[in-house]
């Protein structure tokens, strides 16, 4: 729609003088519009072609004459482009425009994607094997009311996320513009349900937002990449007990460790004679401490053993572990051990209202030995040598005084 303000835009009861409503053609062409000079009129998309996103707000056009006489078209008070940001309308101007020569304003559209992924609310972690459904809004009969449909949405029944976290048919090629509630239906062990509705919004511009998410369990990401709008719901299951690795020296001027690698394996994947892992195994996480020393393993099975091996120290000087630290979560504690040393091992507060558990593993400062030909290796032979010596005079003076006798 196009409309041309009558000066009293402020107003509540304010009307216009202008007001027409245009559809683009097959050369996206909206309308051909000849514009007052000095007057300010209101461009706004009311909905866009499918997959693509609209003008989230309108744009204020306005053409004046400059000093020299020439028409110059201006679009939100600005005559050029803004290479600050993505160029959502650039503008050709024209000197003298013409019946046939005018002046242009591009609208453009970005393409946008919709997902929906699944992750562990204090790690981040993907989760896989969650199951949802999506069930479409309705109105209560009696009260009127908008709320989910009693049944899921056929085909949206049992939605399982993969590997990735992803919850299949969550994106604009299965879903139109509504309101829908995304339910989890079974949440994997060692977390708490979501316990609510999460309900969400694709509206007519291609806007995902956010209507409802009981316990904060879902937030809206949003990242244009070359020009394409993705969106994406993150649902978060808060885990029930959650492990992580602190990572301390015995430096009292660095007393954290950052940038330590780490993999870690469950028992099964485990030789037992050689406490290292089978040929062909793939660690079920890997990952480096952050600044502050800090590695998150996220939920861990109970009564099973995790053995944890550190693969990479970055800093110079230090001793990396030879052997796995085991991992054992039971039902009121977590317990971990290295080479049969029991290592500290308690609960923390956290975030989310999880409980966290926090082993601290240390990392001793080694000793360098003098490199081969140095002077170091020299002050050895040295010594080495005067005590032969000693030795040997020792010897033959005892000799002697045999001799004398």
């Amino acid at each position: 729609t196009l409309t041309k303000a009558d000066g009293n835009e402020d107003e509540d009861t304010a009307e216009t003088e202008f007001n027409k409503t245009f559809t683009s053609d097959e050369d996206g062409l909206i309308a051909v519009a000849y514009l007052e000079q000095g007057k300010e009129y209101v461009l706004t998309e009311t909905a866009s072609p499918d997959r693509y996103q609209a003008l989230i707000e309108s744009v204020t056009i306005k053409v004046e004459v400059d000093e020299e006489g020439k028409y110059v078209v201006y679009v939100n008070g600005s005559p050029e482009d803004d290479s600050s940001n993505p160029v959502r309308y650039p503008i050709a101007q024209v000197d003298e425009p013409t019946a046939s020569v005018m002046p242009t304003i591009k609208i453009k559209n970005r393409p946008f994607t919709v997902n929906a992924k699944k992750i562990d609310a204090y790690t981040g972690y993907a989760l896989e094997g969650v199951k949802f459904a999506v069930y479409a809004q309705k109105k209560d009969y009696y009260t009127g009311d908008l709320i989910p449909d009693y049944t899921p949405m056929a085909g949206f029944e049992n939605l399982l996320t993969g590997d990735d976290g992803i919850i299949p048919k969550i994106d604009a090629d299965h879903l139109r513009p509504g309101t829908y509630y995304l339910r989890e239906e079974q949440a994997l062990y060692g977390y708490k349900a979501i316990g609510g509705d999460i309900r969400f919004k694709i509206s007519d511009k291609g806007l995902l937002t956010i209507e409802d998410a009981p316990n904060e369990a879902a937030v809206l990401s949003s990242e244009e990449v070359e020009g394409v709008m993705n969106y994406t719901l993150l649902v978060k299951d808060t885990p029930n007990k959650s492990i992580q690795i602190l990572k301390k020296t015995d430096n009292t001027e660095e007393p954290l460790l950052a940038g330590v690698a780490f993999e870690l394996y469950k028992v099964g994947q485990i030789d037992e004679a050689t406490e290292q892992p089978k040929e062909g195994e793939a660690p079920k996480l890997t990952g480096t401490t952050d600044e502050n020393g800090v590695l998150k393993l996220g939920v861990l099975e109970e009564d099973i053993t995790y053995y944890l091996f550190e693969t990479d120290i970055p800093k110079d000087g230090y001793v990396k572990l030879d052997k796995p630290v085991k991992i054992t979560v039971t039902g009121s504690k977590v317990t971990a051990k290295y080479d049969d040393q029991t290592l500290d091992a308690r609960k923390i507060s956290g975030t989310n209202e999880a409980e966290i558990w926090e082993i601290s593993v240390v990392n001793h400062l080694g000793y360098e030995l003098p490199m081969t030909g140095g002077s170091g290796t020299r002050l050895i032979y040295l010594l080495g040598g005067l005590m032969v010596a000693f030795a040997a005079a020792a010897l033959l003076i005892k000799r002697r005084r045999r001799e004398a006798l």
